[in-house]
Formats: C-alpha cells, structure tokens, sequence
C-alpha cells in the first residue's frame, strides 16, 4: 500500500481543506489511518468537520473497523463523528457494528445501536434485534424503538413478550409505540388482556396504548376508548379520535345500532368540550360516518357554531351526504361568514347542491 504524503498538522487552514479535497477526489484510501490520527488531536474545529467529511467519502473497505473504535474514546465530538461516518456508508460498516454490539461496554453498544439505526439499511434490523437481548435496560429500549422504525415486523411477537415480562415503564411504552408500526390485528387482544385497566396507566404509556388501539384495534376496544374518553379527553383527544375513526374505517359493517348511537352521543358531547378547533372538525366528519342518531338536527346546530373549523366541518358534511334541506341555511351563513376558507366551502356546497 502506498504511504500518505500529506501534511495537516502544519498547514494552514485553507491549505488542509485543499489537501482533504484531493485525498477525497482521488480516493487517496492510503490515508485513511493518518486521517483519523489527525482527527483525534486536531483541535480547529473546521478542520475537525472537514476531515470527517472526507472520510465519509472514502472508499475504503477497512474503514469500519478502525472507525468503530473511536466508539470508545473519552471525546464526544470524536464518538459523535463515528456515528456520522458509519452512518453514510450503507452495507460496508454492518460487521463491524455487529462486533460492537457485543462490547463489554454498554455505551459503545449504544453507539453501535445508533449507527444501525441512522443506516436506515432494512437488513440492519436484524442486527439492531440482537440487542432486544442486552443486559442494559436503554440499549432495549434503544433497539425496540429502532426496529418499529425500520419496520421489523418479523419482531412483534418478541417485542410483547419483552413488554410481558417488563418492570420499566419506558420499556413498556416504547413496546407499545412500536407494535403501533409493526404489531398486527391477532395481538391487539393479546395487548387487551395485558392491560385490563388503561385508565390505571401512567399517561405516558397510555399515549401509545391508544396508538396501539387505533393502529389495530377492533369493536371490542370501543368501551375501553370510551372510558378513557370520558376521563381524560382533553389530554388525549387526537388518540381517541383517531383510534375511533380508525375502528369505524376497518369494522364498519360490524358495528351494531346500540354501539353506533353510543359513538354518536359520545362524539356530541366531546364537541361541547374544551378541544382543539381541528379535532372537533375531524368529530363532526366523524358523527357522520357513523350515521346514528338525528345528524341533521345537530348539524343546524353546528353550522352556526362559533368555531370556524366546526363550521367547516359541518357544510363538508352536507356537501358530503347531499342534504339539500340546507340550501337556506347555507345561504343565510354566507351572507354573514367572513372565514375566506368557509366562504369557499359554502359556495362549493351550493353549488353542488343547486347546480348553479
């Protein structure tokens, strides 16, 4: 192997930039051990920036190896650099990273952890489980969290037992936020027994339970909603919402006359509630996907609400279900509505509705 001729130690800073430029363009890969000596004791820091660059760009199949092991060093910003140049290699630092995972040192298998997790590779997924088993608690959670991000379906069944057996309650809610990605409709009643009281659930973890019922949840999850719902609405509305219209969306034709009107007289009441504008619109879309009880008598109600997106959400609906028994009305609220959105929706409706 040719040696390094290059000089950084001593030269100006704009002289090192040129020098890296070239050992960068000619993929001088004969320098990549003086590169990372240099980086360890170069103290200007954009030098430091710009060596890490260049060895991002070289093409070097023994880089990985020797980049790992600043894993270990008592430098953040030398340990931080391994993680961005690992990151940007793709395939070539994954046997190396999977050697790291097993270090005696829990902090170099969390750099490890990250490396994998920024290589946004689909097959480092199955590296990254190997530490769904390591003896410190944060790398669990680190890898749990980063297989629901790399979509490692194929791990969903470990991950509940792993949140079975756990006694951390961010291991036990970041199980749930992943099995949200990558769980599946035959373990949500598996989750279901798990947790037979959501509402004795710290708020942290109920937040990705309801993701988790949202995600995959069905009929039989409607009372639980409900309840949590009634108690802790205005905290956790958007989940509610969500896991309702998303039940609705997959079940349907399952959902029986008694559970529709339950739904309906729920969703009435949340819009009296102190909510955000946009969910209560997403509950007025959703009072009339469910089709019970009188939606029109409540919809001569909401079109002169004083939230605007209230309003907005009630013509979409019935522009949505062609009720032409609110011509008037709608002409009424255009002579007097001053949202340029609602304006807009309103001439749209009519215009539908009338043909003019």
């Amino acid at each position: 192997m040719s040696k390094c001729t290059f000089n950084l130690e001593n030269a100006e800073v704009p002289d090192v930039l040129r020098q890296l430029d070239e050992i960068s363009q000619r993929n001088l890969t004969e320098c990549t051990n003086y590169l990372i000596e240099v980086l360890k004791c170069e103290e200007r820091d954009i030098v430091r920036e710009a060596i890490v660059e260049t060895l991002k760009q070289l093409d070097d199949e023994s880089i990985s190896d020797k980049i790992v092991e600043l894993f270990e060093s008592d430098d953040a910003f030398l340990r931080n650099s391994a993680v961005t140049i690992l990151s940007h290699r793709w395939r070539m630092p994954l046997e190396s990273l999977s050697k790291s995972l097993r270090h005696k040192n829990k902090h170099v298998r969390k750099l490890a952890l990250d490396t994998l997790h920024s290589l946004g590779n689909p097959i480092s997924v199955d590296i990254i489980a190997l530490a769904l088993d390591d003896e410190d608690i944060n790398n669990v959670i680190a890898a749990v969290e980063y297989i629901g991000d790399l979509e490692g379906y194929k791990y969903a069944e470990k991950i509940v037992k792993i949140m079975s057996e756990s006694e951390d309650p961010f291991l036990t809610a970041t199980c749930l936020e992943t099995l949200s990605k990558i769980g599946n409709k035959y373990l949500a009643d598996v989750v279901q027994r798990m947790f037979p009281d959501p509402l004795k659930l710290e708020d942290f973890i109920l937040a990705p339970y309801l993701k988790f019922i949202a995600a995959f949840g069905n009929t039989s999850h409607i009372d639980t909603i409900l309840e949590v719902g009634s108690s802790k609405l205005k905290l956790f509305c958007k989940e509610i919402v969500d896991a309702i219209q998303n039940i609705l969306q997959r079940e349907t034709t399952n959902l029986p006359p008694e559970l529709r009107q339950r739904l309906h007289d729920f969703l009435s009441w949340a819009l009296n509630q102190d909510v955000p504008s946009n969910n209560k619109y997403e509950i007025v879309l959703l009072i009339a996907d469910i089709g019970a009880g009188k939606v029109s008598n409540l919809l001569k109600k909401l079109l002169f609400s004083a939230d605007p997106l209230v309003r907005l959400g009630a013509i979409e609906v019935v522009g949505q279900l062609k009720m032409r028994e609110f011509v008037k009305d709608l002409e009424i609220l255009l002579k007097s509505e001053l949202n340029e959105d609602v304006r807009y929706a309103i001439e749209d409706v009519l215009s539908r509705l009338t043909g003019r």
